[in-house]
């Protein structure tokens, strides 16, 4: 799963194209393992190639997913929302958990808003609220098999293409298996899990954007 292979991504009429690849720089991290830096113009090619070559699962745990329109005009982050799908659409366990703000609308909005794109793209998704209705999580992880992918990257377009960010991607089933035990616990305490934790009213407007999104992404052909 560390070798992801040169390929393209498949884009859509209003997707960028994507050459998927893994960054030269390369270390050894442990047995059996490798760990490989990801900046700013890494992360995308690489998270999209490491999907699309998943057998079992893609977890995801990420603060910021911001798919509206406006701040993703070109679709570089539907197109790993769409990775996901597929991922989901070849029977894998693919699930997401987004965060949000009470105190920042429009972190909450993107939220609510990913949340709605993904779940019309069939993935199961629950944004983390804690129990106050005010946001307790920060994470920022993808968990693909047994690679882990974990750094500063929110999923938003300038994190992937123009701030100065870091991750990195590390092959380990050990490290693998215990965020997969701390995503289980986080998703059974989201909204949407055991009913204990209640965010902000929503009100109508990220149900609004996600239709439009919706509506706009099919004018230009078949989802994925």
């Amino acid at each position: 799963m560390a070798d992801v292979l040169e390929e393209l991504a498949e884009a859509g009429p209003d997707r960028p194209s994507v050459t998927v690849r893994t960054p030269a720089r390369i270390h050894r991290a442990s047995p059996g393992g490798r760990a490989v830096p990801l900046d700013s113009q890494d992360l995308l090619p690489f998270v999209v190639g490491l999907v699309g070559a998943a057998h079992r699962r893609v977890l995801a745990a990420v603060f910021i997913i911001d798919p509206r329109p406006e701040e993703d005009p070109d679709g570089t982050v539907r197109l790993v929302l769409d990775s996901l799908a597929r991922a989901r659409w070849r029977g894998l366990d693919v699930r997401v958990l987004v965060g949000g703000s009470a105190r920042t609308p429009a972190i909450e909005l993107a939220g609510r808003v990913a949340r709605r794109y993904l779940e019309a793209a069939g993935v199961p998704c629950r944004q983390f609220v804690g129990k106050t209705g005010e946001t307790s999580f920060h994470s920022k992880y993808l968990i693909v098999d047994d690679t882990v992918v974990v750094g500063s990257h929110n999923w938003t377009r300038r994190a992937f293409l123009t701030d100065n960010e870091l991750s990195l991607a590390l092959t380990s089933p050990a490290l693998a298996a215990a965020l997969r035990f701390d995503f289980d616990r986080d998703w059974r305490r989201s909204d949407g899990g055991d009913g204990s934790a209640t965010g902000p009213p929503t009100g109508d407007r990220p149900d609004e954007e996600a239709a439009a999104l919706l509506a706009r992404d099919g004018e230009g052909g078949d989802r994925p």
